[in-house]
Parts: C-alpha cells; structure tokens; sequence
C-alpha cells in the first residue's frame, strides 16, 4: 500500500483526512477579515516603525519621571536640618489633586528662589523646598508626573501634555501679613453633593469646603515642630501658615438663595458666646 492509498483508507474509517493533511475550512466572514489584514511588507515595515518609536517614547517618558523624583528626593537629602513632617494630610490630598487633575488640571512649580507652589481650584499650598517630605512630594509626582525645575512652572491636565506657565510668586506669606481672625463653626451646608463649613469672618458668614479643608492637620507636625497658624482670613482666603509653608484656601459662594439666606441670618450671631445667664432663654 503507498502513502496514497494510505490516506484514502484512512479518510475511508475516520471520514476525514489524517491532522497532518487536513485542509483547514474558514467561513466567509472569517476570510473577509484575513483579507481586510493581509498587508504587504511595506505596511509591515511601516507599522513595525511606529510601535518602535512608540515605545522609544513611552520608555524616555517614565525614564525621565524616574530621574525626576529621583533628583527630587536627592535634593531633600541634602538638607539635614529639615521638617520630618508637615502639616498636610496627604490622604485628603491625593483625593482632591485627582479630582482636580481630571477636570480643570493642577498648576505646579519651584521658583527661582526654592519655593514650591502648588494650586488647584480654589486651593493654593505653598512650601519651602528644603522643608518638603518625600510623602508629600510623592503624592505630587504620582498624579501629575515629573517634578518642575527651578523656574519651571507647568500645568497639568488629564489627556494633555505639561503646559509650560510663567513663573509666579509666593502670595500667602504676604496676604498673612494682612489678615483677620476667623471661626469655623461646626455648622454645615450641604450645596452640590459637596459638605460646606461655615465660616464665621469680620465681614459675615462664609463657606468652605470641607474636602479642601480636610487637607490641613495640625496633628501631623511632631511636639518640637512648629504648628500652623490658626485660620486667618484675607479677602476670599482662608489662610494657615507657619515659618516653612502656608495653605490657602478660597471661600465658596452660596449656590442658592436659602443658602444666601442663613448665612445673612447667622452673620448677626455671636459665634463666641459661652454658656451664661445673659444668654439663657
């Protein structure tokens, strides 16, 4: 028996060809989508080069936010009397600098001088550089990328590339040099899914927001270490500082009139009454 009559036979016992002969059967539309890729080798080449230089790109990219914390967190080491904390709460701090990140975008530069100034919507942090932490400027780098140089000053925005900005001063230092006393009471406000304080200033009621406040801890700074400041007020700012950094945060207008409404009402109340017999009912 030859191989030719091998094969017969054996298509004649089994009803099929043997697995090495087979012929392999694709239905139209499984050929109507081989033909749609079958390129030629120009196309190959030509496909081949880009993922190549995407991936050059891709690699260059998370080289240079490698060398950039490092080169950060080696500048920090420099510095052997530094803060070991600060009075940020990185936790809150993640989660507004994501938000931010995803919508209107975060600025972020170092200024000629070693002054670190960060901002989002409606909250600014400004910090000495040889005072920063690497928990701090970690939580940074993680959600916008590289670190600025000295006299870099970029905005970053989900889906967009660093945009290069102007340089810019320090502004809480001077506007703390100008401020008045502030409360915050344990009253709230609900407006927009968002949780308000209200605020009480020498010039009326005002709200802040709850999550950008959150971001300032007192409690994080060691006993040897000085606190921050009590809430002050300066315009639309509510500021806390101390010798190495300052946090600002902007006051929210009312939403609705109700919310207008109480607080016109609770700008005539003393915030600061005690419990005595002038104010028994």
């Amino acid at each position: 028996m030859n191989k030719r009559q091998a094969k017969k036979q054996y298509k004649k016992i089994h009803g099929h060809n043997s697995q090495k002969t087979a012929v392999t059967k694709y239905t139209p539309e499984e050929m109507g989508a081989m033909k749609v890729y079958n390129l030629i080798p120009e196309d190959i080449e030509r496909i081949g080069n880009g993922l190549r230089d995407a991936f050059a790109e891709m690699f260059k990219t998370l080289q240079r936010v490698a060398e950039s914390m490092a080169r950060a967190f080696e500048d920090m080491e420099k510095h052997k009397v530094r803060r070991q904390k600060m009075f940020i709460d990185c936790t809150k701090l993640e989660k507004i600098l994501k938000a931010d990140y995803k919508t209107w975008g975060v600025k972020f530069g170092l200024t000629e001088k070693g002054m670190y100034i960060l901002n989002g919507t409606g909250w600014m942090i400004e910090v000495d550089k040889e005072k920063i932490t690497k928990e701090f400027l970690g939580t940074v780098i993680k959600i916008c990328g590289l670190a600025p140089e000295k006299g870099e000053f970029m905005t970053y925005q989900k889906g967009h590339a660093p945009q290069f900005e102007t340089e810019r001063e320090p502004l809480l230092w001077d506007m703390a040099e100008d401020t008045k006393e502030a409360f915050i009471s344990p009253i709230k406000i609900m407006q927009n899914d968002n949780m308000m304080s209200v605020v009480k200033t020498p010039g009326g009621t005002r709200l802040i927001n709850d999550a950008r406040l959150a971001i300032v801890n007192p409690d994080k700074c060691r006993e040897n270490e000085n606190p921050p400041s009590t809430f002050a007020v300066h315009g639309d700012w509510l500021i806390s500082y101390n010798d190495e950094m300052a946090v600002g945060i902007c006051f929210t207008n009312p939403a609705y009139k109700p919310e207008l409404e109480v607080l016109r009402l609770l700008s005539g109340v003393d915030f600061y009454w005690i419990e005595t017999p002038h104010y028994e009912l």
